[in-house]
């Protein structure tokens, strides 16, 4: 998917998923504190 890096979206970048996957990961838990409080 990500072979050549020319005129690729910047979503693409490790480093861009990288951050959204620790985004998502705070999220669940923030969801997570508040279902068991």
């Amino acid at each position: 998917m990500s072979k050549d890096n020319k005129g690729k979206p910047l979503y693409l970048s490790p480093h861009v998923k990288k951050l959204a996957s620790f985004i998502r990961t705070t999220n669940n838990v923030k969801v997570n504190n508040l279902a068991r409080s």
